[in-house]
């Protein structure tokens, strides 16, 4: 996951190559929520690699973000942008084991530009794709206890890793105004790894975390 990672981080810089000095068709600023469903694979939480809770319920919980990007004016169905966003954004979220997961993603950006009129030279509809890589910050807080342990204890930390991040979704410009509706669906995925000491030895958890959102939105085009 990671090459291809570092793959789409390849292909931005490629795009960002096209021309010394992006020269911009549109610029433009979105902000979405939304829901996230994650899936941990080998999400086993092991005290000196003895397993001794497996972490596999999935969970749907609330989320979060803003993008900035332009259109190329060379190019302009190409694109680029940057991602933030916060998953756990609502407090009261139960993601138990882990804390809120904030990401931060550079996305090359590709669009189809549908019912074309001279109010609209790029496009009224569009559906778009992006991918790129992304870093992921991800907290980890539970607590440990007997028999597994001899005392109760918290096992606290926080992974910072380098993922995949790809999105899909269709964009629809209203008439009279340079806002835009968007719906997108949101895949990522990264491996994380907390580690922590106790007085038994050393709690590890190292889950592939597999995200899945429906995003709803609204963006600006300048």
């Amino acid at each position: 996951m990671k090459r291809l990672a570092m793959l789409a981080l390849v292909m931005i810089l490629s795009l960002c190559t096209i021309n010394p000095v992006i020269a911009a068709a549109e610029t433009f600023c979105d902000v979405y929520f939304g829901t996230s469903l994650i899936n941990a694979d080998d999400s086993y939480i092991k005290l000196n690699g003895t397993t001794l809770y497996a972490e596999s319920e999935s969970k749907a919980y609330a989320v979060f973000g803003f993008r900035y990007g332009t259109w190329l004016d060379n190019i302009p169905c190409l694109g680029v942008a940057l991602d933030l966003s916060l998953n756990g954004a609502v407090m009261g979220n139960d993601l138990k084991p882990f804390g809120r997961i904030w990401s931060g993603s550079t996305l090359a950006m590709m669009r189809l530009p549908l019912m074309k009129s001279k109010k609209f030279p790029y496009g009224q509809l569009h559906p778009y794709l992006a991918v790129g890589p992304g870093f992921f910050l991800t907290t980890i807080t539970k607590v440990v206890g007997p028999p597994e342990v001899s005392d109760f204890d918290w096992f606290c930390d926080e992974s910072l890793d380098l993922g995949l991040d790809v999105r899909t979704g269709l964009s629809w410009r209203l008439s009279e105004t340079k806002m835009r509706l968007f719906v997108e669906y949101r895949y990522s995925q990264f491996e994380a790894d907390f580690e922590r000491s106790i007085p038994d030895g050393t709690l590890s958890f190292k889950p592939t975390l597999q995200m899945h959102y429906l995003l709803l939105g609204l963006g600006i085009t300048f």
